[in-house]
């Protein structure tokens, strides 16, 4: 993100520098509908339709997914949560907090979806004594596995340097400190622009969001240079090559800098994939004037080789004199800095089934702004709006589904909530 402050200050201030298995699906006619509509759409080799401020549709022709009226339940408080991720085989919340500690949140559901939670007073893993939370630093994000057997972190550390470890997890389900290796370790100067994406792909791979090293502009020029981490979309296998922690996948795109996946980012605020799909979602701070959102398509490589313009792009907008660079994709979306947005939080594309209307739509946030989006992928162009959440505006910082696709919502101040549909006014609790 932006810039963090330490919380007496100023929380995250950022400025422009529900189990069950029944055998009849309901939604089964609308997911093969929507999955053929999706691969019928005729993109491959095109460049992707762009918008800025306003959504390619007339006044008045709203999607019927804005009629959804929604609230954000809250589940959890817990101090600075930052990330949270679900592990194959539990139900349960697992939570990065930003001072280092990740925590475990049980979770139970009953016959009519009614979810209780309790706060494992035993943390996960605590590496307070590792982490710097100094400007934007700290633990900034936590993924699991495929079979949920490793633990994968993103953090900074004392010595200001951006790195992703793994632990093993062990039959208490906590991690194993001793088993800790450091699979990414890279050196800057600045205490911003870490990045902090992570997830696992279809594949098994570790994708890895690295942001341009931090300073205004990216003076380095970290963005536009392959040879650096910095400013990247990494992909590797946490297995161990030789000296090496881990190895990079033979598809990878570029020789000379194995891991690399993509490049021309700024600071990429969370990345995941549609699990329809297997489309790639980058989100994608900006500097002065733009936020965008990226849609990296499954079909057309999930953005293998990709350069998504930053230093010489903010949105699709050239900056500080630049041109559209080589091998160049704009943006799916770029909204303007106006209205109090000025810093994008990414999201998921929603593939639960409590919210059937807003199937394959994609949640993301602004945090400046408060206000939660919902972006929706069309042959068109993207069809966005602020959805209708009966919650004041919060300070979202990440998005993520449980084990049935259902949504939530992590507020840095404290709260985890649950997206769910508004109970009308009267309408009994429960």
């Amino acid at each position: 993100m932006k810039r963090l402050v330490p919380l007496a200050v100023l929380l995250l201030a950022l400025t422009a520098c529900l189990p069950h298995n029944e055998p009849d699906d309901p939604l089964a006619a609308q997911r093969a509908e929507l999955a053929a509509q999706e691969s019928s759409t005729t993109v491959p080799g095109d460049p992707l339709n762009t918008t800025s401020e306003t959504p390619p549709l007339s006044t008045g022709e709203d999607p019927p997914w804005l009629d959804v009226a929604l609230d954000l339940h809250p589940v959890v408080q817990l101090d600075q949560p930052i990330a949270l991720a679900f592990r194959s085989g539990s139900i349960d919340l697992w939570v990065a907090q930003r001072s280092g500690i990740i925590t475990r949140v049980g979770r139970t559901v009953s016959k009519r979806l009614v979810e209780t939670v309790s706060v494992d007073s035993t943390p996960v893993l605590d590496l307070t004594a590792d982490v710097s939370t100094t400007g934007e630093n700290g633990l900034l994000n936590l993924a699991f596995s495929t079979d949920g057997r490793q633990l994968y972190v993103f953090f900074t550390d004392l010595n200001n340097d951006i790195v992703v470890s793994e632990f093993e997890m062990n039959s208490r389900g906590r991690a194993d400190v001793e088993s800790r290796r450091d699979l990414i370790r890279i050196p800057r100067s600045n205490t911003n622009h870490s990045g902090g994406g992570l997830a696992i792909g279809s594949d098994g791979y570790l994708y890895i969001g690295i942001g341009d090293g931090g300073g205004s502009g990216d003076p380095d020029g970290n963005g536009q240079n392959v040879a650096t981490k910095l400013g990247s979309i990494l992909r590797i296998d946490p297995t161990a090559d030789g000296e090496s922690a881990y190895t990079s996948p033979s598809g990878n795109p570029f020789p000379d800098s194995p891991e690399t996946w993509l490049y021309g980012v700024r600071n990429p605020w969370r990345l995941s994939f549609d699990p329809l799909s297997d489309d790639l979602w980058v989100a994608d701070v900006g500097q002065d004037s733009y936020e965008e959102v990226n849609i990296l398509l499954g079909r057309n490589g999930g953005g293998k080789g990709v350069n998504l313009g930053w230093n010489e792009m903010e949105g699709d907008s050239p900056f500080n004199g630049g041109s559209a660079p080589a091998n160049y994709q704009a943006p799916y979306l770029v909204y303007a800095h106006e209205g109090g947005r000025c810093s994008v939080t990414g999201g998921e594309v929603y593939r639960g089934e409590t919210m059937p209307l807003l199937y394959g739509v994609y949640i993301f946030a602004d945090y400046c702004s408060g206000e939660i989006f919902g972006l929706e992928f069309t042959a068109d162009g993207p069809v966005w709006r602020t959805l209708a959440i009966k919650a004041g505006p919060q300070s979202i910082v990440a998005f993520m589904h449980n084990d049935i696709g259902e949504l939530y919502a992590v507020d840095i101040t404290g709260t985890i909530f649950r997206i769910q549909p508004a109970i009308a006014e009267g309408a009994a609790d429960g």
